[in-house]
């Protein structure tokens, strides 16, 4: 802890500015300058130390600026998990080569398996506007099937999840989450 400390405050006195979020990993967040604040979170999390923060700092994920993240801390003030979103990657019908080519393969995929619920409603107009549903997901190929999540490990005891854009919604994105933990 003292030396993620020491490497933000350096990183602060010569104005090296974190540009990527991969970079907050496990860094104090002392990192993140003041430019945060904290978020309601859960009696559990509470409990365990854990806080919730957003920044608006500007950041840049596999070339696409983005401002505006969720992250959470532990006891120790060190920055265990990052989510935000991506909207120009999930353009590119391909944007998964980018994952691959930055990333490796993903170490799993999970698609639909059995859609359990489902859900839509008719607009006053006639349209109809997209529900909710729930799902049992599955282990897959991401290339031969349309995959859900996927889940990288960069390190040790860093993970990278993605749920992948919803083809039927009309502003495409994709959901990253930056974490300690193995995603379930």
């Amino acid at each position: 802890m003292v030396t993620n400390l020491i490497l933000c405050l350096i990183s602060f006195f010569f104005n090296m500015e974190v540009k990527n979020p991969t970079q907050l990993m496990g860094k104090h967040i002392s990192c993140i300058s003041n430019s945060y604040i904290e978020v309601e979170n859960s009696i559990q999390e509470k409990e365990l130390g854990i806080k919730r923060f957003k920044s608006e700092i500007n950041l840049n994920f596999l070339g696409e600026d983005f401002q505006g993240f969720f992250f959470k801390t532990n006891k120790n003030h060190e920055i265990i998990e990052v989510k935000f979103m991506v909207y120009q990657i999930s353009k590119d019908p391909n944007y998964m080569d980018k994952f691959v080519e930055n990333f490796n393969e993903p170490i799993y995929s999970t698609c639909v398996d059995k859609i359990i619920k489902s859900s839509e409603t008719i607009l006053d107009n006639g349209n109809t506007a997209a529900g909710s549903i729930v799902f049992k997901t599955k282990k897959c190929d991401y290339k031969k099937e349309s995959p859900v999540f996927s889940v990288w490990k960069i390190r040790e005891d860093f993970y990278l999840e993605i749920v992948h854009p919803d083809n039927k919604n009309t502003y495409k994105k994709i959901k990253v989450l930056l974490t300690k933990s193995l995603p379930e």
